[in-house]
C-alpha cells in the first residue's frame, strides 16, 4: 500500500513542475529546428548551424557557469530570509548585471567587427562570403539578452517560492509558442535572421517578464 503524504504530495508536483518545464524547453529547441526545416533553403540551414555551433560555445563555456554560481548565491542569500541577507542578494543581482552586461556588450562589438574574419579564418571562402557573418552579428547580439535573461532568471528561481512556479511555468510556454510563430513569420520576409530576431525578442520579453 502506497501511503501519500503531504511530503510525498509536494515533492510529486515539484517533479511534475521541472518535467513540465524541460519537456517545453525541449519543445522550444526542437521546434526551431522544424520551423528552420520547413522555412528556410538546405544552404541557410546550413549557415545558421555553423552559426549556432560557433555562437553557442560561450552560452555553453561561460555563461552556464556564471549563471550557476550567480543562482547558488542567489538561493544562499535569500534563504537566510533576513531582511539584510534579501537586501544582499538584491545587490549582488544588480551588480551581476553590470558584469554581465559589460560581457554581454563586448561580445556584441566583436561580434558585428570580425564575425566576418572569424569565419573565413575558421571555415574560409565558403561561409564567409555566405549569410553566415550577418547571422553571427545577430548571433552576438542574442548572447547580449541571453546573457542578461539568464541572470535575471536565476534571481527570480531563487526567490520565488513554490505557488508561483507554476505561473512562471505557464508563461514560459505562451512565451515559447509565440516565438515559434514569430520566427516562421519573420523567416518568410527576412531570411534566416528573421529565426535570431525572434530568438531576440524573445529574450527580452522574457527580461520584461522576469
Amino acid at each position: 500500500t502506497i501511503h501519500f503524504t503531504s511530503q510525498n504530495m509536494a515533492t510529486a508536483r515539484l517533479y511534475l513542475q521541472f518535467s513540465f518545464k524541460s519537456f517545453w524547453e525541449l519543445i522550444l529547441t526542437e521546434g526551431e529546428k522544424f520551423v528552420m526545416k520547413y522555412a528556410t533553403h538546405f544552404d541557410n540551414q546550413a549557415d545558421y548551424s555553423v552559426v549556432t555551433n560557433l555562437g553557442g560555445l560561450l552560452p555553453r563555456v561561460v555563461l552556464s557557469i556564471f549563471e550557476e554560481a550567480i543562482r547558488n548565491m542567489f538561493s544562499k542569500q535569500i534563504g537566510i530570509n533576513t531582511p539584510a541577507s534579501c537586501s544582499m542578494a538584491f545587490v549582488c543581482l544588480l551588480k551581476g548585471l553590470k558584469l554581465i552586461s559589460f560581457f554581454g556588450l563586448t561580445v556584441v562589438v566583436f561580434g558585428q567587427t570580425y564575425s566576418h574574419c572569424v569565419l573565413n579564418l575558421l571555415y574560409g571562402g565558403r561561409y564567409g562570403e555566405s549569410e553566415a557573418p550577418v547571422l553571427l552579428q545577430w548571433f552576438s547580439i542574442y548572447i547580449f539578452f541571453l546573457a542578461i535573461n539568464g541572470t535575471m532568471e536565476a534571481f527570480v528561481t531563487a526567490s520565488t517560492d513554490s505557488s508561483n512556479i507554476s505561473l512562471q511555468y505557464i508563461l514560459r510556454v505562451v512565451i515559447c509558442l509565440s516565438h515559434l510563430v514569430l520566427s516562421w513569420v519573420l523567416i518568410q520576409s527576412l531570411n534566416t535572421k528573421g529565426v535570431l530576431i525572434a530568438n531576440c525578442i524573445s529574450m527580452l520579453v522574457r527580461i520584461a517578464c522576469s
